[in-house]
């Protein structure tokens, strides 16, 4: 096994984390703003659904280089 290969693995996982700690920070925000601006509904579900956009985009590149990590296995 070579570097190159666990550097997928090392990807995956960032963007695994990455996706985690935008969730947090997201809910977090997503309470401040509501107390500070008294955001509307609509407000609130945009930013729900961008958030959520942003999670899914992170989960799916973490998947993709753990596949990739998974595919160095076989030769």
């Amino acid at each position: 096994m070579k570097f190159l290969d666990f550097l997928d693995l090392i990807i995956s996982g960032a963007f695994a984390l990455a996706a985690f700690l935008f969730y947090l920070t997201h809910k977090d925000n997503l309470k401040v703003e509501e107390e500070k601006w008294g955001l509307t509904k609509s407000n609130r579900t945009i930013l729900k659904v961008r958030a959520f956009l942003v999670i899914f985009l992170l989960m799916i590149f973490s998947i993709g280089y753990f596949f990739s990590f998974i595919n160095s296995f076989s030769i």
